[in-house]
Parts: structure tokens; C-alpha cells; sequence
């Protein structure tokens, strides 16, 4: 099984697999909270203030890499994989 990585600048396919990561991994329950991170992450893909790389094996995502933009050095701020995908 191959992972496969790709670049994205909008929220489009992994919107659900953030919040879940959100809700689940980083404990932010409430609704307007997850709206707000979520907004935040798609106004900054727009003006290119973010990057996300997201990891999909099978088609199905299974994690991404989100960032700041440093000139030439991209600086990671989360990474986040499945557990299960390890394998």
C-alpha cells in the first residue's frame, strides 16, 4: 500500500478528517470554535499565510502537515498521521 502525499489550498476533501482531529485529538468540543479554526485555516490557505500537504493511502485521507510559509524553509506547525496508517 502506497501513501500518497498532495498539496492543497483550500479546505475541500479533509474539512471532516481537521475536525475530527480537532474534536478528538485536541479536545475543541464546541461548535463555534471549530467554525473559527476552520474559517482561520481557509482564509489563510487564500492569502497563502498556510500551507497543508495532506496524506492519503487508498484514497482515503489519512493524515496532513500544516504550516507556515518561511521564504524558501516551509516551517511545519501540526502533523498529524493515523495511527492505524503506521503500518
Amino acid at each position: 500500500m502506497s501513501l500518497v502525499i498532495k498539496a492543497k489550498n483550500v479546505i475541500d476533501d479533509w474539512e471532516d478528517f481537521l475536525r475530527e482531529y480537532l474534536r478528538d485529538k485536541r479536545g475543541v468540543t464546541e461548535k463555534e470554535t471549530l467554525d473559527t479554526i476552520v474559517s482561520q485555516l481557509k482564509a489563510n490557505l487564500k492569502e497563502k499565510k498556510r500551507f497543508v500537504f495532506c496524506a492519503y493511502i487508498g484514497g482515503a485521507i489519512c493524515g496532513f502537515i500544516t504550516g507556515t510559509p518561511q521564504g524558501e524553509v516551509l516551517e511545519v506547525v501540526s502533523l498529524y498521521v493515523l495511527p492505524k496508517s503506521y503500518e
